[in-house]
């Protein structure tokens, strides 16, 4: 509960908030006391909150706080930022990007079971917080990954706990260890092949016609030596390893073998992919904004939202503060040389003014300049 007010602000509080009204209504525990104890843990929220809003207000007044919560509205009700998704967004970032805790969690969802010793219903507490969290998140419109991220305390405990469920009763679902073998095996697989793709990139533009800046980043010169293919290999391998030993009721091996394997997984895979990734997604961006970082300018994205060009081009804190704005870098008078750079929909727009001198297309963004 702190961590989540501590972490999210008033998002946090009401993330607890929801799981104390939770529950109360759901399990029947509604009394006075509890009333009396959910308003002193009410209170002592608002103050955990008012340690920091309040000393805001005090030297700064309501401004800042009035926007924060403007932002918060905003990225509830629209796709802020330009970071949309589909409605179970977060539901597929917790499923593969936790593996294989996601699956040993999973069980532990939806049963019944305390840990021995347990003297608060602890796990029912992990639950809820899980539930409302991804509900919480699921129902916002802006999809960002670190959204469901409290998630991963709630599910790595009942991942833990069905771990430590098998060590008391010796009994393993015989469900979870399919799921485990498909997801895993099933996602060496597509990592092992996506080289192979990436050396035959033909095979999949036909896919993107539609899309004009996902078409223009696939013929980034992205050079992949079929190398990269050891990652997929280093989840399947796990895979065997946790089957093998499962079938030899050796428990303790199979759980060290597949998360030593799945640590090494993610490691190499981001030092193998994570390069030829960003060659496709934004490399021609960062590499004009590092061109620029030494020119006193203006630099600008057009019609998408990037954080980009305030490290590689090294934009100033002073200027920043005092930039004029894009119509004003795009119509008005400039004092300074500015660049303006977009996605390749947006050329089109950017063509029809007169004012920008078009300097190159590549890979999917297009780069104008104002003298």
């Amino acid at each position: 509960s702190g961590l989540a007010i501590l972490t999210k602000g008033p998002v946090g509080y009401l993330i607890v908030l929801l799981t104390w009204l939770f529950k109360l209504l759901v399990f029947g525990e509604l009394n006075v006391k509890r009333a009396k104890l959910f308003a002193l843990f009410s209170l002592t929220a608002l103050g955990v909150m008012l340690l920091w809003f309040g000393l805001e207000v005090w030297h700064n007044g309501f401004w800042f706080v009035q926007e924060f919560f403007t932002y918060q509205i905003r990225l509830a009700r629209t796709q802020d930022a330009g970071h949309g998704g589909f409605f179970g967004y977060h539901f597929i970032v917790l499923l593969f990007g936790c593996f294989p805790a996601s699956i040993l969690g999973i069980s532990a969802l939806g049963k019944r079971y305390n840990f021995m010793g347990e003297k608060v219903d602890f796990t029912r507490w992990m639950k809820t917080l899980f539930w409302v969290v991804l509900i919480l998140f699921t129902l916002v419109q802006s999809k960002i990954v670190h959204y469901s991220s409290m998630c991963y305390l709630p599910l790595t405990f009942l991942a833990a706990l069905t771990i430590r469920r098998y060590f008391e009763d010796l009994h393993f679902s015989s469900s979870v260890k399919i799921a485990l073998m498909i997801f895993g095996v099933g996602m060496g697989i597509v990592v092992a092949i996506v080289p192979f793709v990436g050396q035959h990139i033909s095979m999949i533009q036909s896919f993107f016609k539609g899309d004009a800046f996902a078409s223009a980043t696939l013929e980034a010169p992205v050079h992949w030596s079929g190398l990269e293919s050891i990652a997929g290999l280093l989840l399947i391998i796990p895979i065997f390893v946790w089957v093998y030993y499962l079938r030899l009721n050796k428990f303790r091996y199979a759980l060290i073998g597949l998360f030593i394997g799945v640590a090494l997984f993610v490691e190499v895979t981001l030092v193998l992919f994570i390069n030829n990734i960003e060659g496709y997604s934004q490399n021609a961006a960062i590499s004009f904004f590092q061109s620029k970082a030494k020119e006193d300018c203006y630099i600008r994205t057009f019609d998408y939202h990037s954080y980009a060009p305030y490290f590689y081009a090294n934009l100033k804190p002073d200027i920043e503060l005092n930039k004029p704005s894009i119509d004003s870098l795009l119509k008005g008078v400039v004092e300074k040389p500015t660049y303006i750079v977009a996605k390749i929909g947006s050329k089109k727009q950017l063509d029809s003014l007169t004012s920008l001198e078009w300097l190159k297309s590549e890979n999917g963004f297009v780069f104008y300049k104002r003298r």
